[in-house]
């Protein structure tokens, strides 16, 4: 399912947050894509981008008397810099179709949620299991002077 949200650029630590879960649930990590779009068959990417989706799963505020509260945060989800590239081959039966997968035939994406970016826009999957990567989750402090994020200390 594609995502509403711009794909930030990669240097960008994190894209503007994401409300709702994935729709797009995969048993197993070990997949590959076929795309078939007209528009990119002529001029197809080498390779394409697979960025983690990070669950932001708490955040710590202060209180006017300077007392710290972490409190949980409910379905909000923002696209990482993390990712992970996968090569693009023509499908033999078809030239509009494109297969895209890891170079290495035995990667398996950890368990989480992702975006396959083509051409800016994001596709979005989620390969289930328990979240082992700090890449997957944020905490946020909210401070005066704004938010700041870091992952998770233990996903």
């Amino acid at each position: 399912e594609a995502l509403t949200v711009r794909v930030p650029d990669q240097r960008v630590f994190m894209s503007a947050p994401i409300k709702g879960a994935s729709r797009t649930l995969l048993s197993d990590g070990r997949v590959a894509f076929i795309a078939f779009r007209r528009d990119i068959s002529a001029n197809a990417p080498d390779r394409v981008a697979v960025r983690v989706i990070a669950k932001i799963a708490r955040a710590m505020t202060f209180s006017p008397a300077a007392s710290a509260s972490i409190i949980p945060v409910d379905d909000e989800w923002t696209i990482r810099n993390a990712s992970y590239d996968l090569r693009v081959a023509p499908v033999t039966e078809n030239p509009e179709m494109l297969m895209f997968r890891p170079e290495d035939p035995e990667f398996a994406f950890p368990s989480g949620r992702y975006a396959l970016v083509l051409k800016g826009q994001a596709f979005d999957f989620t390969v289930a299991g328990p979240i082992t990567e700090p890449a997957h989750c944020l905490e946020r402090t909210e401070a005066a002077n704004g938010a700041f994020y870091s992952e998770c200390r233990k996903p």
